[in-house]
Parts: structure tokens; C-alpha cells; sequence
């Protein structure tokens, strides 16, 4: 049996108690060719971002992508039409913990940073709108640094202060960029403390606060105000009540900062504290935040209160949270509101035009490193107190159940995030490009999922995480309703089939031991029941379930007792019995595909062999004779876990999967994004546009537009490890 199949299973037996276009138009991508759907980044990342004059967030270089290294690009979300675009060109040299400004005429200065072989830059760029390109400054920084801040002043320049040289060896050197000269010139004094990874907030009176941060290795306490007047810096009041680095600073309405979060020593922090201008000294908050944030993500609020959230409370580590603070700035105390759909730290937050915080990217602790950068974006509204994600799925998410609702639209629901099984589910609506989460969960955490659109218009969820769990779900309300009665047993990743007079064929799967099981059983929409049919010929798992174009349903491959199977077997609903096939097929398969052609054979394609390693072939079952053939060629590469649709002009689409082989450590998943089409006609396949993302573990759903979504799913590599995605795709034949 194979083992990754076996660990969602088990994962879900653990979990069963756990609770349960410019005009927002989806994308028209070209024929033959993919997009993906909006409001998505075009790299993950974690970096910089500012909201530009014209109300568009630009992000900067930062440190992300699929292959985890600096980055020299930079996009723009625009947040009247949703959506993303990358700058024309990119930055000198890729650049993480570099400093960013919006500027007065409506440009940004990117100033600095750190490449990959660890040196500060003095690299520094204009962003100008009008190219959607960047250009050198006419002058040059006086000093490499990354890890500063960058502060525009109310006289339209900027103030670059602090962070760290090559050495490692924290500044305390500031200097003003003026945009009118595009120069740069040492302030008259240094800062009265080096501070890098600090905080900067522009003051009501102009002046700027510098706070916490590093010296070294040492976290700090101290803070200072710059004054623009006298271009020196002064010693507040009073130190902070706790050093702090990593941390969130807000300006609020009434003038005070609120610091919140960061690492202390040797652990994340959970208290806040305010500086009050007034007194020039910091004190605590009222009460601490709901749980430790160390590099949260934090905004002011329209009506003068604050939210500060994500981040992680496990210093050293790094597994994001996905709650958030409010913070009330007439009573100094903090409250839960809503949380992110997808858990991140080190995520940018800026404010859209509309008051609404945006919370950018970051890492959402994916991967064999820990380490996946997010290609999404969440907006908070401060009346509803939810987050809505700008693009893509509402959560990473893999083995889903996929269903084509009667309205066009798509439902999504359960499946695993590669850290745990799922109870939500979303709706892809392919007017929008959107998906919207659902109204309820499932009653429990379900992976892997399977599901039908029942005649009636409902989808019939079949998780069997309770044992005998099913859940329906109405499209009207939006959500997820008990089935009237239980299934009669236990079954962990059966096949679903819908059948010709309504009801549906559950059959195989796992027990609650991780055997396979040759049970079966109809579910009946009209009395919402489950009653007992004939027993298969054979245990089956991971096998391929097809309705005939008599009404029979042939069930082929899978695994059982005794390893992959190269047999099959027909179910009749009129006996209500399974007959072994008397053919064996011309490989044992499991995890395949399997499409009804138009002249009634079916297509089985790839999956895994007795050796367990993934196959390039494919056959067809003629129902006629009873018998497997292989087809004339073969796909491009081998695939399993991989999907495959039928198109409206009569080829099979089959989509992305896994190339697995065996090592001395067992088997080794190596995700594709390659694409192969099969056409009936001819008996052959013929390589198409590869996806935009590589993913395994998904379900491709012809659209009643004629194109295919492709959302979700596992990225699964040695470097990587295993990544859910929430990154979603249209295809156009």
C-alpha cells in the first residue's frame, strides 16, 4: 500500500475529533494557454511594500519564489481592478531587507539591502508609475546598508537611518535623500545608538521616532527622535519598556505609536507599549496581545483604533499564526477579531485608499525548510472585521473533493494543507474569478475528499473521517448539512459515482486499520440514506471509478492485500452485483485516471506500477469486448496523482501529477506542471502548454465556458519538500 496515500488517512483518523480583467472580470487567457486567476502575485515573497499616491501597493525585491532566493523584481497590485502586474525591469541586484518610501510626487525610492552573498548594497532606484519601470537615482547612497528604515519627511525628502554594513556590523550613521536634487547628504548628527531591523514612524510634529531593533546580536531598548530642523537625533524620555526587534509600529489618530510584538531575548512577545509624544516616554498597553507575535503584520484602522496580527509565537521558529489583535486606542487594550484564511508571518501591511488594510505575501511555513513564500494578499474590513483574500484559494489546499455545481460555478471543499486535514470549502465562481468560502464546514475534517453534484443540484461529500460521516451541500444557502442517515460502514477515500437512475456507488477504500476494503453502498437523495450493495471482487484503494454509456460502472486498478492491481470489474446496477472483468489490464495501476471517450471505451492514464514507480502508458477498456489495450503512444512523461478532463472537442486533457521513483529512502515524489493531450482519433498524445504551476493532487473541472480550472494542490520535491497551494488557474483549449 502506498504510504503518502496512508498518511492522509491516518492524519485523518488523528483529526476526526479536531472540530470541524480591468474591470475584476476573471482572466481571458489566449487558446492553448494558461492564466492565473486574479488577484494573485506573480512571485511569493516576503518584502517591502508601499501604497503609492495613485493608491496602488508596490512591492520591492524581498526574499521568495518557489526556489527561495533574493529577488530583483517588483509588482503593483491595484486595488480597483484586483489584480497584479510586474514592473517593466528589474532591480541591479536582487535584494532582500532592502529600504522603502513612498515619495510626494507619487514615485518610491528603494534604497539598499542585502544580496546573496551577503553583502550590503548601495544600490538605489526610482520607481516611477508613469514607466512602471526603475531608474538609478542621480546620486549614490553614502552607505551600504540593508536592514534600515526609510522615512519621507513632511518636506517631501527621506530619511535613511541605521541598519547593518556588510560586516554585519550595525550603523548609526542617517542620511537624507532629496528628491528634487536625487542626492544624497549625511544628516548633521549620527544617531545617538546604532539600530538595525528597527522601527521609524513619522511623528504628527514632523519629527521621527527610531525605536528597538538590533546592535549586533543585542536587542534593544533604546529609542530617539530625529528632528528635520536641526538634521540631529535626541534620546527619548525613556527607553522601552521591553527591547524588542522584529516588531510592529503604528502610528495612531490621537499621535501615539503603538509598538507591539517582536522577539525579546529569547522568545516571542506578546505586550505592547505606546509612545506618547506628549511625554516623549513609553508605557504598556492595557493587556497583551491574544498570543506572542514576533514579525507580525500590523495597520492603523479608519476610526482612529489599530489591528496587529499573524507573525509567530514560536522564536525560533517559524510557524505563522493567522489571528489578529484589535486594538481599542480608547481603553489601550487588545481584542480578538478575524483571522487570515492562510497563516503567514513577515507579511507586509499597508493601508489601501479606502482605509482598508492590506496584508501582503510572507511566509506561510510550507516545505521541507519551513520556508514557502505566499503569492496572495488579505484585506481587512474594519466594519465586518473579516479578512477577504485578493486572489486564488481561501486556503492551501490539496485532495480535495472538486464538484461542477448546475449554476457553472465550482465546490472545493475539505482536502489537506500538508500540515493538517480540512473542514472548510469555498466556491469558485468563474464570472469573478473569485473564490468565496462557503457559509459552514464540513461536520469534520475531511482528506482525501470525494464528492458528486447530485440531480437535484446538491453535492454529496463522502469523507468518512467520523466513520460514516457525509455531508450535503445546498448551493443556495452555501452550506453543508448532515445527510439523513450514516454510511453503513467506514470507508477512507472510497470512489464516488453517480448513477444513471440518481443514486450513488461508494465503493472501496480504507478501513480504520488502513486495509482495504472490498464494501460497497448506494446513497439514495430521495430518502437521504445509505443501504448496502454487492461486495466487490476485490479490496480496492486509489482504483478508478467510470460511469459506462450503458449504466454500468467499471472499477479498475487500485491496490489491495496483496499490492497493485491489474484487474478490474463491472458494477450493475439492475443486480446490484460486481463481476470481475475476465481481462486483466496491460499494467497494474494505481492513482491513474480514467475518462469515458466519446465512442464509449474508456482512457486510463498513468498512475503508479507494482514497483510503485509512475508510468507514462496508458489503455483503453472497450466495454464491448471486455478488454484492455494499450494505447498507440504514449504521454510525455510518467504522472500519478495527476488530473485529467475531457473537452468539449472530444480530447482528454491530462494535467501536471508526479514523476515518482524509488530510492534508498523509499519512494521520491518530483511534481510536474507538463500537460499532455490524448486524442481518441488518432490513439496518440501530443504535449501541450505546460501549467503555470507545477501541482499534484488537484482536480481539473471543465467549465461550461468551454476552459479549465486548475486550482490548488501539492508541490511535492526534494529541495521543497511538500507545499500546498492556494494558487489557482484557467486553462483555454
Amino acid at each position: 500500500m502506498k504510504a503518502r496515500i496512508l498518511f492522509f488517512v491516518m492524519l485523518t483518523l488523528l483529526c476526526a475529533s479536531c472540530g470541524g480583467s480591468s474591470s475584476g472580470a476573471p482572466p481571458t487567457p489566449a487558446r492553448n494557454a494558461t492564466v492565473q486567476v486574479p488577484g494573485l502575485m506573480k512571485t511569493g515573497r516576503i518584502a517591502p511594500a508601499v501604497t503609492l499616491k495613485s493608491g496602488d501597493v508596490l512591492e520591492v525585491g524581498g526574499f521568495g519564489s518557489l526556489a527561495a532566493e533574493d529577488l530583483a523584481s517588483g509588482e503593483v497590485y491595484h486595488p480597483k481592478t484586483d489584480s497584479f502586474t510586474l514592473v517593466a525591469n528589474q532591480l541591479p541586484i536582487a535584494a532582500r531587507n532592502l529600504c522603502l518610501a513612498a515619495l510626494n510626487d507619487g514615485t518610491a525610492l528603494e534604497v539598499g539591502g542585502i544580496d546573496s552573498s551577503g553583502n550590503a548594497l548601495l544600490q538605489a532606484e526610482i520607481y516611477d508609475p508613469a514607466s512602471n519601470g526603475f531608474a538609478p537615482t542621480k546620486g549614490a547612497m553614502n552607505d551600504a546598508r540593508y536592514g534600515c528604515t526609510a522615512t519621507t519627511l513632511q518636506d517631501g525628502t527621506v530619511l535613511i537611518a541605521g541598519g547593518d554594513a556588510s560586516s554585519g556590523q550595525t550603523t548609526d550613521t542617517a542620511e537624507i535623500y532629496d528628491p528634487a536634487s536625487g542626492a544624497f547628504s549625511y544628516t548633521k548628527g549620527d544617531m545617538i545608538a546604532p539600530h538595525a531591523f528597527h522601527a521609524a514612524v513619522l511623528l504628527a510634529d514632523g519629527k521621527v521616532l527610531v525605536a528597538g531593533g538590533l546592535n549586533g546580536t543585542a536587542v534593544l531598548a533604546s529609542a530617539e527622535l530625529y528632528d528635520p530642523a536641526s538634521e540631529t537625533f535626541s534620546a527619548t524620555a525613556g527607553p522601552l519598556n521591553s527591547a524588542r526587534d522584529d516588531f510592529a509600529a503604528v502610528l495612531l489618530a490621537d499621535g501615539r505609536v503603538l509598538l507591539a510584538g517582536g522577539t525579546g531575548v529569547s522568545s516571542s512577545l506578546d505586550s505592547a507599549e505606546l509612545y506618547d509624544p506628549s511625554s516623549s516616554t513609553f508605557s504598556f498597553t492595557a493587556n497583551n496581545m491574544s498570543t506572542g507575535r514576533w514579525d507580525p503584520s500590523a495597520a492603523p484602522l479608519p476610526g482612529g483604533n489599530a489591528i496587529v496580527g499573524a507573525g509567530s509565537n514560536s522564536f525560533p521558529s517559524q510557524v505563522p499564526d493567522a489571528g489578529f489583535d484589535l486594538f481599542d486606542a480608547s481603553t489601550n487594550t487588545f481584542s480578538p477579531t478575524g483571522a487570515l484564511h492562510i497563516a503567514r508571518m513577515s507579511a507586509a501591511a499597508v493601508v489601501l485608499p479606502d482605509g482598508s488594510p492590506l496584508i501582503l505575501g510572507g511566509n506561510d511555513d510550507q516545505g521541507g525548510t519551513g520556508e514557502n513564500y505566499e503569492p496572495s494578499g488579505e484585506i481587512y474590513n474594519p466594519t465586518t472585521g473579516t479578512f477577504t483574500v485578493t486572489g486564488g484559494l481561501n486556503a492551501l489546499r490539496g485532495a480535495y473533493a472538486s464538484a461542477l455545481l448546475s449554476d457553472g460555478r465550482v465546490l472545493i471543499a475539505g482536502g489537506f494543507n500538508e500540515t493538517a486535514a480540512l473542514g472548510t470549502a469555498e466556491v469558485f465562481d468563474p464570472k469573478t474569478g473569485h473564490f468565496i468560502p462557503t457559509a459552514n464546514n464540513l461536520a469534520v475534517l475531511c482528506a482525501p475528499c470525494n464528492g458528486v453534484t447530485l440531480k437535484d443540484g446538491d453535492v454529496l461529500i463522502v469523507d468518512g473521517s467520523s466513520g460514516v460521516n457525509a455531508d450535503l451541500f445546498d448551493p443556495k444557502t452555501m452550506s453543508f448539512s448532515p445527510t439523513s442517515g450514516p454510511m453503513i460502514a467506514s470507508q477512507f477515500g472510497p470512489t464516488v459515482t453517480l448513477l444513471r437512475d440518481g443514486t450513488v456507488l461508494i465503493a472501496g477504500g480504507l478501513d480504520t486499520s488502513g486495509n482495504a476494503l472490498d464494501t460497497a453502498e448506494l446513497y439514495n437523495p430521495k430518502t437521504g440514506t445509505f443501504a448496502a450493495t454487492g461486495t466487490m471482487t476485490s479490496p480496492r484503494i486509489s482504483h478508478t471509478a467510470t460511469l459506462l454509456a450503458n449504466g454500468q460502472v467499471l472499477l479498475a486498478g487500485g491496490a489491495g492485500t496483496s499490492g497493485v492491481l491489474d484487474t478490474a470489474e463491472i458494477y450493475d446496477p439492475k443486480t446490484a452485483m460486481f463481476t470481475a472483468v475476465p481481462n486483466t489490464m496491460t499494467s497494474p495501476r494505481e492513482s491513474a485516471t480514467a475518462n469515458l471517450l466519446g465512442d464509449g471505451r474508456v482512457l486510463i492514464a498513468g498512475g503508479l506500477d507494482a514497483g510503485f514507480l509512475s508510468l507514462a502508458t496508458a489503455e483503453l477498456f472497450n466495454p464491448k469486448t471486455g478488454t484492455f489495450t494499450p494505447t498507440v503512444g504514449v504521454m510525455s512523461n510518467e504522472r500519478v496523482y495527476h488530473s485529467a478532463v475531457n473537452l468539449p472537442n472530444g480530447r482528454v486533457m491530462i494535467a501536471g501529477g508526479a514523476i515518482q521513483v524509488q530510492t534508498s529512502f523509499g519512494p521520491q515524489d518530483t511534481t510536474t506542471a507538463t500537460v499532455d493531450f490524448y486524442d481518441p482519433s488518432t490513439g496518440q498524445f501530443q504535449a501541450g502548454v505546460a501549467m503555470l504551476s507545477q501541482r499534484d493532487y488537484f482536480t481539473a473541472t471543465l467549465l461550461d465556458s468551454g476552459k479549465v480550472l486548475i486550482p490548488g494542490g501539492l508541490i511535492e520535491n526534494a529541495t521543497l519538500g511538500d507545499v500546498a497551494l492556494e494558487t489557482a488557474e484557467v486553462y483555454t483549449p
